[in-house]
């Protein structure tokens, strides 16, 4: 019998189970792909934050970020992540 994980959102805060994962800017929305969740934060417009997109494992644990946009498109001219979708 596998176990599901309970997932929650509540603003800045993503909790999966008993685990509270706190973050700087408001979740936009979240995926759940190979036992991660995949969180998109929703950023400001007076913010200069740009890499807003982080992977969670169901322990609690931030595994990464998103690549810096400013090392992939030097120009300066990058503006963060506003949606994402999943390609099965």
């Amino acid at each position: 019998m596998k176990i599901k994980n309970i997932i929650k959102i509540n603003g800045k805060e993503l909790n999966i189970d008993n685990k509270t994962i706190k973050f700087k800017y408001d979740i936009r929305d979240t995926k759940v792909v190979n036992n991660q969740v995949i969180v998109l934060l929703s950023i400001p417009f007076n913010d200069h934050e740009i890499d807003n997109i982080y992977s969670v494992s169901l322990d609690g644990k931030i595994k990464w970020r998103v690549e810096s946009l400013n090392l992939i498109n030097l120009n300066g001219e990058n503006l963060p992540y506003e949606n994402m979708f999943l390609n099965n």
